[in-house]
């Protein structure tokens, strides 16, 4: 007998609303789970580029990849983004299904994901 197939979320995912999802940098594990929300935008926030990986997943899937780097912080202390970062995250106008992800505080992905259900 076949074994079920298991789905892996992002951490941290969740409906924000519908077509607006948010959870932490997705990893090859969670490829397939995303797949079946056929995004057409995934919003990266992070301190380094989009990983290969996401690239490829992005190219594969026709999904528009929308990379931001963010501030690397000192030691224990909390991720950050430039108010210049800040501004042109806000101006995307991204097509949906849109997951953003980050590894960010929450705070700071909410001000995004405000911003993109204001777009809907």
């Amino acid at each position: 007998m076949p074994q079920p197939t298991v789905l892996y979320p992002p951490l941290r995912f969740a409906t924000v609303e519908e077509g607006i999802y948010r959870g932490a940098y997705p990893t090859l594990r969670n490829f397939r789970y995303l797949r079946r929300l056929r995004l057409r935008t995934v919003v990266s926030l992070a301190p380094i580029g989009a990983t290969a990986d996401l690239e490829a997943w992005c190219e594969a899937e026709e999904a528009q990849l929308v990379h931001y780097r963010t501030v690397p912080a000192a030691k224990g202390e909390p991720l950050s983004l430039t108010a210049a970062t800040a501004a042109a995250v806000l101006s995307v106008r991204p097509v949906f299904p849109v997951l953003s992800s980050s590894v960010l505080p929450t705070l700071n992905v909410s001000m995004i994901l405000l911003n993109l259900r204001n777009n809907l």
